[in-house]
């Protein structure tokens, strides 16, 4: 039986593909989710675009957009999709 060297090991956890996100994937912060889109889909919908870095792998114009801030009679927040995130059902009208 052989044994991967811990520098191998290393290698393909660090290597990009890991990391990398598309168009439409999760992205964000703990405490803020937002979706991976192109600037201008953003900006279209009043959303608030994220400084580069949270869409890794994904093209220059794709940021993590975050929704307009939304309200109901109980609480107020951002509006998100509608997704399954850790139990959380988030979602925005259309």
């Amino acid at each position: 039986m052989r044994f991967l060297t811990p520098s191998i090991v290393i290698l393909a956890l660090s290597s990009g593909s890991v990391l990398a996100k598309k168009v439409g994937d999760i992205c964000g912060t703990d405490s803020d989710k937002g979706v991976c889109e192109p600037i201008s889909w953003c900006n279209g919908r009043s959303g608030t675009v994220s400084q580069a870095g949270l869409c890794p792998g994904t093209p220059t114009d794709v940021r993590c957009c975050y929704y307009p801030k939304c309200s109901s009679p109980y609480q107020s927040g951002y509006c998100k999709p509608t997704w399954e995130v850790d139990g959380w059902s988030l979602s925005w009208p259309e």
